[in-house]
């Protein structure tokens, strides 16, 4: 059976082995402007993980198809922002990503094409069961000047996981 990049043979060695799922939440749009605001991102519903797993890591994924400037200003990300998670239930907000000031410089009326942003915060300590969901949100965003606005924007976890 081959999973992920490891190729395992017998089921018993899956406690040796770290696996992986990777889950999105659906696409939505959004304005940053000059006031600081914390804004809801898209959350996400745990699904996929097998029975008695052991969370051994997750990280968050912010991606946008493009980004865009349309009131005649070059904008970029003013001081630092951190994009957060908790569980819907019983979770406190904890950073997962911290976007740095003058990130994501669009210029003037223009259109730019998206990223993928990974966090490197380990948040499995806000990843709930399967079938509940996780909140995500972007605190304190704000742009230098002008607005950026993100179009097709998902939020993502990567799980690594045991299998005992």
């Amino acid at each position: 059976m081959t999973t992920g990049r490891f190729f395992v043979e017998d089921k018993a060695q899956w406690s040796r082995a770290l696996l992986t799922v990777d889950l999105w939440s659906a696409f939505t749009s959004l304005t940053i402007t000059a006031a600081a605001t914390t804004r809801a991102l898209p959350s996400i519903t745990i699904a996929d993980l097998p029975a008695g797993v052991t969370l051994a890591r997750a990280a968050i994924f912010v991606k946008f198809r493009t980004l865009s400037e349309h009131l005649s200003a070059d904008a970029d990300l003013l001081n630092d922002q951190q994009i957060q998670i908790r569980k819907a239930v019983d979770g406190t907000w904890l950073t997962g990503m911290t976007l740095l000031n003058g990130q994501l410089i669009c210029p003037a009326d223009a259109r730019e094409f998206g990223d993928v942003l990974i966090g490197s915060v380990d948040v499995k300590a806000q990843i709930p069961a399967n079938g509940a969901i996780a909140e995500l949100q972007w605190a304190n965003s704000r742009v230098s000047a002008g607005e950026i606005h993100l179009e097709d924007l998902q939020t993502g976890l990567r799980i690594w996981f045991s299998v005992v």
